[in-house]
């Protein structure tokens, strides 16, 4: 285990780090804990900008927090996760080669048919020492509400602190091509066509499905993803730090570009969103404005229950379940934007 005092200068703790043949399993820091056994590195940097730095640079060397501990932080290296995470060892999740986590949920009767990607928004307690933050179990009962041959694949949003949003990282650059091969090989494997998958998130998950289904021409229904830069004074998911290679908005705004000078194929994406979310406009930018319109249905829903974002999922759930079945049955859809009441 490598230990680091952040109450001292970690520079070159950090330094002594890089300099390891490999990097070590477990990585201590340790700091003060407060009031609340709890406290953990992540806490603290919400307000420190130097712990705020070394959890980046932490992050960017493939480090996870997994334990807030009497002496400060324990951090694991991502080669390592399945070490030390419960529900990896008693075989709830898998752990794979290219270090994804992942769960599947199988129809109860017939031989799955068709395929259903799951991407997690952010954790409740965003903040948590577990390493659950990076896999929020969100719809649980999704699966009876779906065509009954549906098979559910859950993919875990590992990188970054609270998450990589399912896309490429500093440390990971190729983090979403293999999220693709891990949709491609669970896919093969049951013999399920790619014109019977379809990728769904909302919030976080659906900025996750959205970039998939892009790169991939995937069918997609993502709800309220995040595709804005946000506020750098209140960044609670590190998109302006060197976590990301690009901004957020550049990002999608590019691919839209890129994919459309490469020409589209049929209409496969549908995104909902409601007025009354803060990322309203920056999705409707994207996929009413931008030329990922070509190909995308802008479903925007007028719900007086709609206030901010976190609403946007459970207040439209009758039509995440509608859009879901016609995207698992191969209907097509019209693009355009369209205004539910």
């Amino acid at each position: 285990m490598f230990q680091l005092d952040t109450e001292r200068s970690f520079a070159s703790s950090i330094s002594h780090l890089d300099r390891l043949e490999s990097p070590p399993m477990v990585v201590e820091c340790v700091h003060e804990k407060g009031a609340h056994d709890w406290t953990s590195l992540i806490h603290i940097a919400q307000a420190s900008g130097p712990h705020k730095r070394l959890l980046i640079e932490l992050v960017n060397r493939g480090y996870h927090l997994f334990r807030a501990h009497e002496r400060g932080s324990l951090f694991v290296h991502r080669h390592h996760i399945d070490r030390v995470w419960d529900k990896i060892e008693s075989g709830e999740y898998i752990y794979t080669e290219d270090h994804l986590v992942y769960q599947l949920s199988f129809p109860e009767q017939r031989r799955p048919g068709r395929l259903l990607v799951v991407f997690s928004p952010v954790a409740s307690n965003r903040f948590t020492q577990f390493l659950d933050r990076h896999f929020s179990i969100s719809f649980k009962s999704i699966g009876r509400y779906l065509h009954d041959d549906t098979l559910i694949l859950r993919i875990a949003d590992l990188g970054g602190v609270v998450g990589s949003f399912y896309l490429p990282t500093t440390y990971d650059p190729q983090n979403n091509e293999k999220v693709q091969r891990l949709i491609r090989s669970i896919a093969s494997k049951y013999r399920i066509p790619e014109k019977r998958i379809v990728l769904y998130g909302a919030s976080k998950g659906g900025t996750g499905a959205l970039y998939t289904a892009l790169q991939t021409g995937f069918r997609c229904v993502a709800i309220d993803p995040i595709v804005s830069r946000r506020s750098p004074k209140k960044d609670p998911y590190y998109a302006y730090t060197a976590i990301f290679p690009e901004d957020r908005e550049k990002l999608f705004l590019r691919l839209a570009a890129e994919k459309a000078s490469a020409g589209w194929g049929e209409s496969h994406i549908t995104v909902v969103t409601s007025p009354g979310s803060a990322e309203h406009l920056p999705i409707h930018r994207l996929a009413a404005k931008s030329p990922l319109a070509r190909c995308t249905q802008l479903l925007i829903v007028h719900h007086p229950g709609i206030e901010r974002h976190a609403d946007v999922g459970p207040r439209t759930v009758p039509t995440t379940v509608a859009t879901l079945n016609n995207a698992l049955v191969g209907l097509n859809h019209s693009p355009g934007v369209y205004h539910l009441r």
